[in-house]
């Protein structure tokens, strides 16, 4: 067991023993990972957050459940994988989007941007895109889109992602495959960054994106720093839908999380 690991588990220990301190570090740890499933399997920032808070006051009631069997994270998303899969709200992109609605829309209102900042124009194409993937993830089902989520972007292998969604390991093989299938033929059809010759790209796609409101200028909700290397800019037709989908939504978690769960715990 790594340091790191020792480290989880006695907090774990202090804050079941009543360790307030040890409990908001604990939450800490695990928050942007219990953040970014939320985010890519939920599609928007608020419903992402809402999630996140309930997940994390579900770990922490439940905390004294934990067995020391497997990681402490592990467990943490075996909690999200439950809640997520089991909510009983439903947002209505959910249910609305779709793979051949969001091709149509990918097809249309393309430009060239108007802007002559060309780090600011390379900022609004990373923001496009992180919202582009998080829209093609919506379009699978909720069982194909978690189980797209753990095994092709998080990398759990097929015994794990089957053990955190309770199926079986051939099951999971099998919904993974087919979900790849469809994000695989979807980008390959539309995405000029996937295949040369494919109409949409994220820069043509940044005057759309603005005029919808699915991005905003300033603050960019989802990019990283203007300095942070991205895959877009050493990647090309040959574009591997891993690499595509694994770049984080978001490094950073918006701090609302964290001061409403100190609120929980009272730290």
């Amino acid at each position: 067991m790594t340091q790191d690991a020792l480290h989880t588990d006695t907090l774990v220990r202090q804050s079941i023993a009543g360790d307030k301190e040890a409990l908001n570090e604990l939450v800490t740890i695990v928050q942007k990972d219990i953040y970014h499933l939320a985010l890519r399997m939920q599609g928007n920032l608020d419903d992402a957050m809402d999630a996140t808070q309930e997940i994390l006051i579900k770990v922490i009631t439940h905390l004294s459940t934990f067995k020391f069997n497997c990681s402490f994270t592990t467990w943490c998303y075996r909690v999200a994988v439950n809640y997520l899969l089991n909510e009983k709200k439903r947002r209505s992109i959910r249910t609305t989007l779709s793979f051949e609605r969001l091709g149509d829309y990918l097809e249309t209102g393309l430009s060239d941007y108007e802007g002559n900042d060309a780090k600011e124009k390379k900022m609004l194409e990373d923001e496009v895109q992180r919202v582009c993937t998080l829209g093609m993830v919506q379009c699978l089902s909720e069982q194909s889109r978690i189980v797209f989520i753990l095994g092709e972007v998080l990398e759990f292998n097929s015994i794990e992602g089957a053990d955190l969604m309770n199926i079986s390991s051939e099951n999971f093989r099998q919904l993974l495959s087919r979900a790849r299938k469809k994000i695989t033929d979807f980008t390959y059809t539309y995405c000029g960054k996937i295949r040369i010759g494919a109409r949409c790209s994220c820069d043509k796609a940044i005057n759309r994106s603005l005029a919808k409101g699915l991005i905003k200028e300033d603050p960019l909700a989802l990019a990283q720093t203007a300095a942070s290397t991205t895959l877009l800019n050493n990647l090309d037709g040959l574009l591997t839908n891993k690499a595509f989908f694994q770049q984080p939504p978001s490094k950073t978690v918006p701090a609302k999380i964290m001061e409403e769960i100190r609120k929980a715990i009272q730290v």
